[in-house]
């Protein structure tokens, strides 16, 4: 099956591997203009894709949750801070409860969310 894609570009299987073709980039001379031919004359011979659905608000929110904890892991939690906490550093302990402090109300709306999407 020929997909028709909604940028007016094609995917095919050129040589059993899937293949986008355009009309600025051919694997192969002339095949855009052969598809696009073939498109206009049969288009039910061809599989229309649509856009993805967009994210819903609440899939957006996880992913800037996701982005925050990953940033506080990476300014808090490095090698040399779980280290120094292992060792006793006081300092090193101090910074690893501030990560908790941040990372708790995010990882909480995070589990209300998932809790909610099982519903």
């Amino acid at each position: 099956m020929i997909i028709h894609r909604q940028d007016n570009t094609f995917v095919i299987k050129h040589n059993g591997m899937p293949c986008h073709i355009m009309p600025t980039d051919e694997p192969v001379p002339g095949m855009y203009a052969e598809t696009l031919a073939q498109y206009r004359a049969n288009p039910s011979d061809f599989e229309e894709e649509y856009p993805p659905e967009p994210p819903s608000p609440e899939e957006v929110r996880k992913g800037e949750i996701l982005e925050e904890l990953a940033k506080i892991d990476t300014e808090y939690r490095t090698d040399r801070t779980l280290a120094d906490a292992v060792l006793g550093n006081e300092w090193a302990v101090a910074r690893l409860q501030e990560a908790e402090r941040l990372a708790e109300p995010l990882r909480q709306e995070l589990a209300e969310l998932l809790e909610a999407d099982n519903e």
